[in-house]
């Protein structure tokens, strides 16, 4: 999921500071940051908190007036892809519902993601602009 914010004053490299920080709140393991071209891209390994199969993706894109996050789950593939009838034969779905619950954390993970987020954009320590925007869904 992707979310942008118009007409504001943030300062990227802060705003990556506070990302990491949520990440390292949340016990995720091996957080790596790398400058892109536009901003920071930001990758986390496992979460002891949420149970996610495989790494987090966080792009964070900014201009002097315009910001955009991005959030993505990068997924292990650990089984080969089977038909779904035959997945759900095996252990009694056992690898059906691993999936299931990994995607079910990882929607809890994005809307703690996002509520800190919003919190951290509206607050002065990242933005500079008075007036403050709540961000818009792509």
């Amino acid at each position: 999921m992707k979310r942008s914010w118009k007409s504001l004053n943030i300062d990227a490299k802060i705003l990556l500071q506070k990302t990491v920080q949520f990440l390292e709140s949340k016990d995720f393991g091996e957080i790596v940051a790398v400058e892109t071209e536009g901003g920071y891209r930001i990758v986390a390994g496992q979460s002891s908190s949420y149970k996610i199969r495989g790494d987090l993706s966080i792009t964070i894109e900014a201009t002097s007036d315009d910001l955009s996050i991005e959030l993505a789950s990068i997924k292990e593939n650990r089984r080969p892809n089977l038909p779904m009838i035959l997945t759900s034969m095996f252990g009694g779905g056992y690898f059906l519902l691993k999936d299931l619950k990994s995607t079910e954390n990882f929607r809890n993970f994005e809307r703690d993601f996002w509520k800190e987020m919003n919190r951290v954009v509206a607050s002065s320590e990242v933005s500079t602009n008075p007036q403050r925007n709540q961000g818009s869904r792509t």
